[in-house]
This record gives structure tokens, C-alpha cells and sequence, in this order.
């Protein structure tokens, strides 16, 4: 497979990645065999096959069998990887775009539509949704927990609205920590370097009775700062303290629990862009906090013939210094899963969630109106998963909901699954999505930008102002999809998946009126937004997982997305253009484990992406994170690791609103030791 791009990259970087590729095998054409270490070592493609995951449906299955394009970060995946944050993680999974845009914000979406607000990707947390209603979008730097504690990373790329919901348009993240029970006994963990200056995790297990197990945790993560355009070093240095807890245990044979909770505090500097109409665009560096802490508790009560009820309630505050948003999250989720019959399996549920948020905003720049606000979400679901026989099933259901801004959403899919002999799996599906319209489409007032003046043609600077629409509509999407998976024994197991996205009613940013009020300091030009965009995408993705030996092994993955965005006949949008060229056309990430002995590892990872235009050209680039590894026992690992060796720096995006200052993300390295006692 050739990519476009590659005839670009200079001289030195082939070289390297050539040499890369030549030392790896040379490394495993002489691999030896290793004893085993039990506890570390990975699991086989057989057992990755039928491991179970509940993203696709809301009931466990295993990924043979799910009629989607399902990927999962295991625990090894992890613990090997040179990852720090959880938003490099998802680097590994085909279609995920992921981007560092400063020293403390990513741009992470699914399938395109990429940028610091991407608003269409669901990301959950143990099944608790971690999405702002502010702009239906992720606050990266606000999640986290300790990563050895993280079971595995379930991503579905593609709508799974039928089951999550509304802003479940073209993926759902769900990261998974391990039960109490599986966290016993003592960890720290504890890295250091530049830029990453400090990681720092400790974790504590233990058992109140036969029945009921604990853990509590803190972690500390501190960045140096970053390089800014001009290689000096930019305003973007970042600390964040966490602590939580969990407890899982048994009140009868039939009935268990879980409780969960987490507090953090973030500190982040970053130079922001503000217009000012007698200024111009000046540029303010500020240290900025945000803090919060959530709560979750969970019962599942099994019944006869293997039916279950979950009931889950869980609460969220937010309070960021960004737009002086305090928030306050009550959600209410019940779910039933039964067999009525031999080939019916039947999960229905219930929901309820309240947002109740009060946003003062930033004076004179960007406020809410009204700046306290409190919306109401009730959603009921339905699904049947039919299997007609041995070979084929088919999976069928919608999500129901009613919210303050649309009133009602109904959101169905299809799927069908069809297992032409054993190990192989072809599936397709069509469904339904919406992306529900965000407190700042519909009550924002702000300064966007400044244009200087430039006489003649414009003999007055212009102020650029958002406003908010209270009548803003859903975007929709009804998505096509067809998949290919098959495995062979535990050697090598290969995935690809296809789509074509139909979108409608696209968030679009129509000019408005003129206001000459403030002249002859400055004009004002206003944009509302609304829903006169439309248009398509495609694309494809592929995984390949191939273990040579008992100490080899290469992962791949590849994915190609084009996009094709429009507006409405007599459209003003000044936004698509960016949001068709927002995400890379192409990515590549290759990743090679080999262990040369018995307590020793090596891990290279090989990345490419391609151009993104949206905010300004950001050129292709590769990357390579190395790391090397002791096991010096079953409780002891040290580490080195190097990231994104090919260059001193590299801007991977620009903020697409230009609220903050972009900056360099800057070749690194840390050493890293894990304790287990």
C-alpha cells in the first residue's frame, strides 16, 4: 500500500525508518524463545477474539461476534505502549484522529470532523459519559486515572446512538478500570523527564471481608513547557493532582456492587487569543484552573435463565476557570437484559439525566445568555439481538429521547452478522445518528476575531461576534458500514472496515446583520449559527495483529477518510471548509513488541499522518516512540522511553477557533519504574 505523501518526507527520516525496519528484523529472525511472564505477558489472538465487550450493544459479547467496527486497547496494549495521557492511547486505533494542540488540549474525534470542540465522538468512563454540554465535546485534559488500572480501552468507530444516544454520531469510547478484587495489594508508579517533567501514581488494595474488596489511588502529572512556533518556550506548562476510589463487592449470590469516585485539580498555563476591538487580537498569558469530582454507584441483580437488571446512578461537578462554568451532572440509567426467546435476546433500558450549569463567562469577550441554564434528558432503548442459526445473527434497536432543545430524537440501527465458517466474520449496518445542538449554539455571545483594517478595501478593522441560536436543530447522520474479521489461530488476525457517511442539517455559521453602532472605532460583523450544511464521507480501515514468534509481534493500523461538505443554496458558512479539511486523509501506526530475553522488552512504534488544513497548513509528518524495559521480577519494571524521536518539534494542530496559541509538541524522554508490593 502505497501512500501519496510518502515521496515527500527527506532524506534523513527514510534512513531512519529504514534502518528501523531493517534492525527489527534482524531482530526477529534471530528471536529465541523466552519463558513465560505469566502476569505480563499479552493474551493470545484466540483469547483477544473472545473477549468480551459491551460498547457495540450494551451486552457483553465477544468481538467475533459484534456487527461493528470494534477496537480494544488491552491492559498489555498499555503497559507497553509509551504513553503517558489517555488521548495518546487511542494513537493505536485506526480512524481515531488525535491530535496535541499545547502542552494541556488535544484535538480527539472519530472519523473526521476533528478539532479542540470535535463534538461528535461519546467517550465514557466505567459507562459514565464525561462529554460537556458546553460544546457536546470532550475536555481532555480534565480525564484521567492511573493507567495500570485501566482493564482495557473498548473504541467503536461509527454511530452508536441506537444504544448511548444523542453525540454517539461517528464513534463511543469506553474506558474500563479493573474491579477491586484485581487490584490488591500495593503499585507506584513513578516517571520522569522533559517535557513530561513527572508522572507519579500510588495505589492501594485491599478487602473489608470475604466479600468486599477496595482500592484508593493518587496521581500527580506535570509538563514542562512546550516550544512555540519560534522555537522558544511557549506558556503552556501544565500540573494535575487526582485521588479516587473503588469498591466492588457481593450482597448476595445474585447481587453485586460497585462504587467509584474521583476529585482532580488542574492548573494549566496557555496564551490566549482575545479580540479587542481598540487593541486588535492581543495575546494573554494566563494560568487557568479547573477542578471536579464525580461519583458512581452500580447494582446488577441476575436473575433465572441469565437475565440481569443494572441500575446505575451517578453525579458530576465541573467548575473551569476557561469560561467560569460551574456545572452540576445527575444521570439515572437502568437497564434489562432477558431472553423471552430461544433465539431473542432482548436488552431494553430507561434513562434520566440533568444538567444544571451557571456560566459567567469572560467579560467583554464571551458570555451565556442566560447565564444559568438547566436541561433535562429522558431516554428510553430497545434492542433485539436475533440469532437465526449457528451462522447468522442480526441485531436490531433504537434510542429514544426527548430533550430541551429538539424534543424528540429516535435513533434505530441494523446489523447483521454472518460467520461463514469458524474464525471469520462479515458484517454490515445502517443507522441512525444525531449530534444534539450544545449550550454554546444556542446561548453563546462572543468576540471570534479581529481584521485589522486594510484601506482601501476595508477602511475600518471589523470585530467578528457569535451569537447563539435558540432555535439550532440536530445534525443527523445515517451511516453505512460493512466489515471484515478473521483470525488464524494464535499468528495473525486481520480487521478492515468500510463506510460511507450521509450528513444533514450540518452545524453551519451564517453571517448575520452589520453593526455600524460602534463606528468610526471599528465595525461589527455578526454570525449565528445554524443547520444549512450537508455532505458525505468514506473511507476505510484496517488492523492487523501478527505474532511471529512466542516474543515477536507487529501491530498495524491504516486507516483513509475523505470527506465531501457543502451548503445550502444561499448559505453564508464560513465553517465547513475547515471542517472537511479538519482531520488527515491518511494514518498509519505500526507498533513492534520483541522481547530479546526473558526480562527485557523492546517496543518501537512507528507513526504517520497526513496534511491537516483546517486553521492553517500542518505539514505530513512520522514519528517514532522507542522504549526499553527490565523486568527485573514479577514486581519491579524500569524503563526507558523516547517520543517523537524523528524531530526536536512538531505542530501537530491549531486551535480551529484560535482561542488559544498553538505550540510544538517537542521530541521527549523519561525513565519510568512500576512497584508492585
Amino acid at each position: 500500500m502505497a501512500l501519496k505523501s510518502f515521496t515527500i518526507i527527506n532524506r534523513y527520516k527514510q534512513q531512519l525508518a529504514i534502518s528501523v525496519a531493517q534492525c527489527c528484523l534482524l531482530i526477529i529472525s534471530s528471536s529465541v524463545q523466552a519463558d513465560d511472564i505469566k502476569e505480563l505477558k499479552a493474551m493470545s489472538l484466540e483469547q483477544l477474539a473472545n473477549m468480551e465487550v459491551s460498547i457495540a450493544s450494551r451486552t457483553p459479547q465477544s468481538i467475533e461476534k459484534t456487527a461493528a467496527a470494534v477496537f480494544v486497547i488491552t491492559s498489555e496494549d498499555i503497559r507497553r505502549s509509551s504513553a503517558t495521557d489517555i488521548p495518546e492511547l487511542l494513537r493505536m486505533v485506526p480512524g481515531i484522529n488525535v491530535a496535541q494542540i499545547d502542552g494541556s488540549h488535544w484535538a480527539v474525534s472519530s472519523r473526521g470532523f476533528n478539532g479542540r470542540f470535535a463534538n461528535k465522538l461519546l467517550v465514557l468512563i466505567d459507562g459514565r459519559a464525561v462529554y460537556s454540554p458546553q460544546f457536546s465535546g470532550v475536555y481532555w485534559n480534565a480525564q484521567d486515572t492511573l493507567l495500570e488500572d485501566v482493564e482495557r480501552i473498548e473504541v467503536v468507530r461509527g454511530p452508536g446512538a441506537s444504544v448511548w444516544g444523542a453525540n454517539a454520531v461517528n464513534g463511543v469510547i469506553n474506558i474500563i478500570t479493573r474491579s477491586a478484587e484485581d487490584t490488591q495489594g500495593n503499585l507506584l508508579s513513578v516517571s520522569a523527564g522533559d517535557p513530561k517533567a513527572a508522572r507519579i501514581g500510588l495505589r492501594h488494595g485491599g478487602a473489608i471481608n470475604n466479600d468486599i474488596d477496595y482500592r484508593v489511588y493518587a496521581k500527580f502529572r506535570k509538563n514542562n513547557k512546550f516550544s512555540d512556533t519560534r522555537t522558544n518556550k511557549a506558556n503552556d506548562d501544565w500540573k494535575s493532582r487526582r485521588m479516587g476510589f473503588r469498591v466492588d463487592g457481593l450482597l448476595t449470590a445474585d447481587d453485586d456492587f460497585t462504587v467509584q469516585g474521583d476529585v482532580y485539580k488542574n492548573r494549566a498555563s496557555e496564551t490566549t487569543l482575545y479580540p479587542d476591538p481598540l487593541l486588535g487580537q492581543k495575546q494573554y498569558p494566563q494560568t487557568l484552573d479547573d477542578q471536579g469530582g464525580n461519583i458512581l454507584a452500580r447494582w446488577k441483580h441476575s436473575l433465572d435463565n441469565a437475565d440481569q437488571t443494572i441500575l446505575q446512578i451517578y453525579y458530576d461537578y465541573q467548575n473551569r476557570d476557561e469560561t467560569d462554568d460551574k456545572r452540576h451532572t445527575i444521570d439515572l440509567d437502568f437497564q434489562y437484559h432477558f431472553a423471552p426467546m430461544g433465539q431473542h435476546k432482548l436488552t431494553m433500558g430507561v434513562g434520566y439525566r440533568r444538567n444544571k450549569d451557571d456560566i459567567n463567562g469572560v467579560p467583554n469577550y464571551l458570555n451565556y445568555i442566560p447565564e444559568k441554564e438547566t436541561q433535562e434528558n429522558y431516554n428510553a432503548f430497545i434492542q433485539d439481538e436475533i440469532q437465526i442459526n449457528e451462522r447468522w445473527l442480526f441485531t436490531i434497536g433504537s434510542k429514544f429521547e426527548d430533550n430541551e432543545y429538539t424534543n424528540t430524537e429516535i435513533q434505530p440501527s441494523a446489523r447483521l452478522l454472518w460467520q461463514p465458517k469458524d474464525k471469520h466474520a462479515l458484517w454490515m449496518a445502517v443507522s441512525k445518528a444525531s449530534r444534539t445542538p450544545s449550550r454554546a449554539e444556542t446561548s453563546l455571545l462572543g468576540h471570534q476575531e479581529y481584521v485589522p483594517a486594510n484601506p482601501p478595501a476595508l477602511p475600518v478593522p471589523v470585530l467578528i461576534t457569535g451569537i447563539g441560536n435558540p432555535k439550532q436543530k440536530s445534525e443527523s447522520l445515517i451511516a453505512y458500514e460493512v466489515g471484515y474479521r478473521f483470525h488464524v489461530a494464535d499468528q495473525f488476525s486481520f480487521d478492515i472496515s468500510g463506510f460511507y457517511n450521509d450528513y444533514s442539517d450540518l452545524r453551519t455559521i451564517e453571517a448575520r446583520q452589520l453593526n455600524y453602532s460602534h463606528l468610526p472605532a471599528y465595525l461589527e460583523q455578526l454570525y449565528y449559527f445554524d443547520n444549512k450544511g450537508k455532505g458525505h464521507s468514506w473511507g476505510t480501515e484496517i488492523a492487523v495483529d501478527w505474532r511471529w514468534t512466542k516474543n515477536a509481534r507487529l501491530q498495524m493500523a491504516y486507516s483513509y477518510l475523505e470527506m465531501d461538505l457543502k451548503k445550502d443554496y444561499g448559505s453564508t458558512d464560513i465553517s465547513l471548509d475547515a471542517a472537511e479539511k479538519s482531520s488527515p486523509k491518511q494514518q498509519l501506526s505500526v507498533r513492534l513488541d520483541y522481547d530479546p530475553a526473558t526480562n527485557w522488552e523492546t517496543d518501537l512504534w512507528l507513526r504517520y499522518t497526513d496534511d491537516v488544513y483546517a486553521s492553517g497548513n500542518i505539514a505530513d509528518y512520522w514519528t517514532l516512540d522507542a522504549r526499553l524495559a527490565w523486568l527485573v521480577n514479577k514486581k519491579l519494571t524500569l524503563s526507558l522511553v523516547g517520543q517523537n524521536i524523528f524531530d526536536s518539534s512538531q505542530k501537530e494542530y491549531r486551535d480551529e477557533l484560535r482561542m488559544i496559541e498553538s505550540t510544538e509538541v517537542p521530541r521527549g524522554f523519561y525513565a519510568r519504574a512500576v512497584w508492585k508490593f
